[in-house]
Order: C-alpha cells, then sequence, then structure tokens
C-alpha cells in the first residue's frame, strides 16, 4: 500500500521536486525495494505527463514508525517514509506548477488500481521510455525506443512466443499511424540490434518518436477515463 503522496518543488524555479510517500512493509529492507519500485513508477508518470525523462538522484528511508503486531502471522507491520528527488538538471526549463503535480499523482493513483499484469507493461514500456528521453546518442535512443514498443505490442496483442513477432510489430506500428515503410525500420533493428549500423538512424528515429508519441496520448487518455 503506498498513502500520503506529496510532490513538492524545493527551490523557488521549481526545478527540483522531492517526493514523499509512505508505505507499509514487513522489515525495513523490504520497505526500501518497495520504495524503489514506487520511486520508478513515479518518474515513468512524470516522463507520461511532461515527456522529460527523469532520474533517482537520492533516496532515503528517513521514518520508522507505527510499528503493528500482526497476531496471526506472528511478525510485524513497520510502516516508513521515503524520499526520492530529482536531479536539478532534470527539470532545466520545465516549471512543474503544482496543477502537474497533482496531475501526476491522480495517474500514479489510476495505475496502482488497474490489474497487476497490465500495471506491469504499462510501467515498463514508460521504464524504457524515460531511457529513451534521457538518451543523447541516436543509436541508443532508438534501440529503447524500439525497446518500448515492443513492450507495448506484447501488452496489446500478446506474446510472439512461437513466431509472429514481425507481423505483430507491423499491425502495432500501422496501428499507431507509422508514416514511413515498415520493412525498411524493421530492417535497420535488426541491423541496429545485431550489427550496430548506424546508417539510416536519423531518418527514421523522428517516425518512431511520433508512433510512440501516439501511444502515450493514448495512455493518457485511458489513465483519465480509469481514475
Amino acid at each position: 500500500m503506498v498513502d500520503d503522496k506529496t510532490f513538492k518543488p524545493i527551490d523557488k524555479n521549481k526545478r527540483k521536486i522531492k517526493i514523499s510517500f509512505t508505505i507499509e512493509a514487513e522489515d525495513l529492507d523490504s520497505a526500501k525495494i518497495h520504495g524503489k519500485s514506487v520511486a520508478e513508477q513515479i518518474l515513468a508518470i512524470m516522463c507520461l505527463k511532461t515527456n522529460v525523462g527523469a532520474i533517482v538522484d537520492d533516496f532515503d528511508v528517513f521514518e520508522i514508525s507505527n510499528i503493528e503486531p500482526k497476531v496471526e502471522e506472528g511478525n510485524r507491520s513497520i510502516v516508513v517514509r521515503d524520499v526520492a528527488k530529482i536531479k536539478d538538471e532534470v527539470f532545466v526549463g520545465i516549471r512543474l506548477e503544482e496543477k502537474l503535480l497533482n496531475e501526476i499523482i491522480r495517474f500514479f493513483n489510476a495505475l496502482e488500481r488497474i490489474k497487476d499484469d497490465e500495471r506491469e507493461y504499462i510501467l515498463r514500456m514508460l521504464y524504457w521510455y524515460n531511457k529513451a528521453v534521457l538518451e543523447k546518442d541516436d543509436i541508443n535512443r532508438f534501440m529503447l525506443l524500439w525497446t518500448a514498443l515492443e513492450v507495448w505490442k506484447t501488452y496489446k496483442f500478446g506474446s510472439s512466443i512461437g513466431g509472429k513477432h514481425k507481423e505483430k510489430m507491423k499491425t502495432t506500428l500501422q496501428r499507431y499511424g507509422y508514416e514511413g515503410n515498415f520493412d525498411d525500420i524493421y530492417d535497420l533493428r535488426c541491423d541496429i540490434f545485431h550489427e550496430g549500423v548506424r546508417e539510416g538512424v536519423k531518418r527514421h528515429l523522428p517516425l518512431l518518436e511520433q508512433c510512440i508519441h501516439r501511444i502515450l496520448d493514448e495512455l493518457k487518455e485511458y489513465l483519465v477515463d480509469n481514475p
């Protein structure tokens, strides 16, 4: 369980955000593991909402309290408070107003309420997208965006185990309005992943990004409709 979520700008330019939340766990180690997972989820939602990549700069469990014995299990429940700080440079040039921070919290809450397997696919896709946004190298950015797309393909059209991977990737790109030639970008994907080829990346990368942005727009609508 995740409670008491707050997002607080901690400098006057709102370029650094402190995220705090309370979680319940059986011991401190479990609390740290769960807390870091929650922090990554929040960063994924931030990236979805702002299209700005973010990383955890600092993480700390700074309070242990509310020890509640569980008689039926013979152990105890410990409530801890975790803090994640975002690096200054992540939000340079972007003002995260209170309204936007509240929307991020609402998206997080909506995601918490959907089924576990569905949430896992969404968060994994956003994890790779967040890394892609942070990446400066074109070939690495392409690989990260393609990985995000493959996760989304599995989420929407099922696993490709046993074949039909290429066919399902084509269906995914077509569904989200990919404007280039599928065979060209798929061949490029194979060359990059298996040979490290760079030629053609700059031409295909903007088209792939447009496709990913349409996926993100659909996801945002889904979360708005499932508050």
